[in-house]
């Protein structure tokens, strides 16, 4: 089976990149078999001109438009023309709805997209990203969905009630061919009977209650991320545990180096996405490994997030997943509760898992561990080399200097 579970945006910034093979663009994902009827969409971040400008159709049909935080004055203005554009705001006091999800419903069918990508045009346009596109037949009168599938509907579901939507046809279609095993944080101290339903919990109960996987050997973590919270070492034996049942699993941190960032195609302004914080730095430089991404994409930022679980050197599953490497996403568990922070939606693949089907953004056999004198990204410094621009970071200003 060579079918791949998931596919990296389609870039156009230089002709190598445009003759790239495999890709998806955001007017590939509504180029449905038949006539869109409605659509969902979810995101942290947005430009809704631009999104407009994209996709006409969005102004002709019923949206349901699920985001974080609140419209501007602006953006209020702009939908005001368009009735069916219904948008349902997700404040939050401490952390953000990072969901990234669509769901299209066409003449003959559903689609389901999974993307890491903001609906802005740095992120479909500029940045490499993750999309997972699966669409579902109706459902027939004899239809009993398999244990994937009713997992897929239910946490889907979960998720809905929780922002406040409804999507009435949800339960009409068959999802027992969905390819993986589909990941949920909701904020709140999660107990009891919900204990394992959401964040590395959730990942625990589905290795252990579901799939029941052996970890024989020792394990390593590949996470690749544009966020780092604080790695402290209990979190890190908690993600470890969840993640491969053991406690002090090998962690390899992707992350970008300074360097890479200051020579890639959006120099330093393509930096705002990438979270390090200075005075976490400690908690991570014995994990750090190169980000370093293959031809045609060798200069391009990462805004995928992707975690490879590896049994010796054999890759054992893979989640795509909007989940930064932090307690805010995955949860911070006490000995009965798990705490989260976001809203957060990822895919577990692990059935014929090959890294051939698990197009991951950097090339495995260059990203090795720092050397002493790679920096890495971060952000709330000064960054004084001119970048690729002409640009240096000093006290949060971007500085032209060339």
């Amino acid at each position: 089976m060579s079918e791949k579970f998931f596919h990296l945006n389609k870039l156009e910034l230089t002709p190598s990149l445009m003759k790239e093979k495999d890709t998806i663009s955001l007017h590939d994902i509504f180029n449905t078999p038949g006539e869109i009827y409605s659509v969902t969409l979810t995101t942290f971040v947005f430009d809704l001109q631009w999104l407009f400008d994209e996709l006409p159709i969005l102004t002709k049909i019923p949206v349901q438009f699920i985001h974080n935080g609140t419209l501007n004055y602006f953006d209020q203005l702009l939908i005001q023309e368009y009735k069916d554009f219904e948008t349902f705001s997700v404040p939050l006091k401490k952390g953000c709805h990072h969901v990234k999800i669509m769901i299209i419903l066409y003449e003959g069918g559903l689609r389901f997209v999974l993307s890491t990508a903001n609906l802005i045009p740095l992120d479909y346009n500029l940045k490499s990203q993750g999309i997972y596109i699966k669409d579902f037949k109706p459902s027939e009168s004899s239809t009993i969905l398999n244990e994937k599938g009713t997992h897929f509907l239910t946490t889907l579901q979960s998720y809905f009630t929780s922002v406040n939507v409804t999507i009435s046809y949800l339960s009409d279609f068959d999802y027992s061919t969905i390819d993986g095993w589909l990941l949920l944080s909701i904020p709140g101290i999660h107990k009891g009977n919900d204990l394992n339903k959401y964040g590395m919990k959730q990942v625990y109960d589905i290795l252990n209650n579901k799939l029941h996987v052996q970890f024989n050997n020792h394990c390593t973590i590949a996470a690749q991320a544009s966020s780092l919270g604080l790695f402290t070492n209990q979190y890190r034996r908690e993600l470890s545990l969840c993640l491969t049942n053991q406690p002090e699993s090998k962690f390899q941190i992707i992350w970008p180096t300074e360097d890479f960032i200051r020579t890639s195609e959006t120099g330093y302004h393509g930096s705002c996405s990438f979270f390090l914080r200075s005075n976490f730095v400690k908690t991570w430089e014995n994990y750090f490994y190169k980000f370093l991404p293959p031809f045609p994409r060798h200069l391009i930022q990462p805004h995928i997030k992707t975690y490879v679980i590896y049994e010796e050197d054999i890759p054992k599953y893979g989640i795509l997943t909007s989940s930064n490497i932090s307690g805010a996403a995955w949860g911070k568990p006490t000995n009965s509760s798990l705490e989260i922070n976001n809203y957060e939606m990822g895919m577990l693949f692990i059935d014929n898992f090959t890294l051939t089907r698990f197009p991951l953004p950097y090339d495995i056999k260059q990203s090795t561990k720092y050397s002493s004198i790679d920096i890495p990204w971060i952000n709330d410094i000064n960054h004084e080399v001119v970048d690729v621009d002409g640009y240096i970071i000093k006290d949060n200003n971007f500085i032209k200097l060339v």
